[in-house]
């Protein structure tokens, strides 16, 4: 009897898929990687009407990695605003890339049955310009004064400085939070030498104070809703790059 079950168990796991039949080592992508990262917002401004307003920043990334799990170390080199808008330009000074810099992020691979792998970060969540005890539930400062608030981007005012020019003129100082999430379906090969996809992010501002009554209040922006506008692309770079070298001779998907 004790054959016979032996028998009829192997029979059966005989005709049960193979689990991980396309299972394969993982490509590699640990390295050093150029990532350009276009964020697409609209807003309603009074008068004006809708406006799309595309940050694009240009970031240095150090990946090493362990079988599907991956460390990254983010440096953001530049970051410029492009409206829809001729009447307001929106201008970040350098030291705001400076600020939003030095993110860690994990990523993982995915491998899905058909044998083709998957890159995904989960969602980041990162404040800037404020120290909060609990950074994804404390509620952002809204007073210049409030103890929480320091100077993120080091100009000697609180929080992070946004400039505008045109119509509106003058200085706003803001603490924001922001979320980020990337994915990618990865070119098939051991070693992959792009990661572009798409990018799923939130942004949550606060303005402590501005140079002018009319900037108190800006606009709520959210999210083009066509997902197609915000996405990013990467390429591999040599070991050592620096952001000076990148913003001397960027990606050609990033210089334009």
């Amino acid at each position: 009897m004790r054959a016979f079950s032996l028998v009829l168990l192997m029979a059966a796991l005989a005709v049960l898929p193979a689990v991980g039949a396309h299972a394969e080592e993982p490509p590699s992508l640990a390295g050093t990687w150029a990532r350009y990262v276009v964020s697409t917002a609209t807003a309603v401004v009074p008068i004006v009407g809708t406006v799309t307003n595309a940050s694009q920043a240009l970031v240095l990334l150090r990946l090493t990695q362990s079988g599907v799990n991956l460390e990254l170390k983010e440096t953001v080199c530049a970051v410029r605003v492009a409206s829809s808008s001729t009447l307001v330009k929106t201008v970040l000074p350098k030291a705001f890339a400076r600020a939003v810099s030095n993110n860690d992020r994990t990523a993982r691979l995915f491998q899905d049955a058909a044998g083709h792998w998957t890159y995904h970060e989960p969602t980041h969540k990162a404040v800037w310009g404020a120290k909060l005890v609990k950074s994804d539930t404390d509620a952002l400062p809204t007073d210049v004064h409030d103890a929480r608030v320091f100077d993120g981007d080091g100009d000697g005012k609180p929080g992070l400085t946004i400039r505008l020019v045109g119509a509106l003129d003058g200085e706003m100082y803001v603490v924001q939070r922001g979320t980020s999430e990337f994915t990618s379906h990865l070119q098939s090969g051991p070693k992959v030498d792009r990661i572009d996809g798409q990018l799923v992010w939130s942004n949550e501002q606060k303005v402590l104070s501005a140079t002018s009554i009319l900037l108190k209040s800006p606009p709520k922006a959210s999210q083009h809703p066509d997902p197609k506008k915000s996405y990013f692309r990467s390429v591999r770079v040599p070991a050592g790059t620096t952001c000076a070298a990148l913003l001397k001779q960027p990606p050609k998907f990033a210089a334009q």
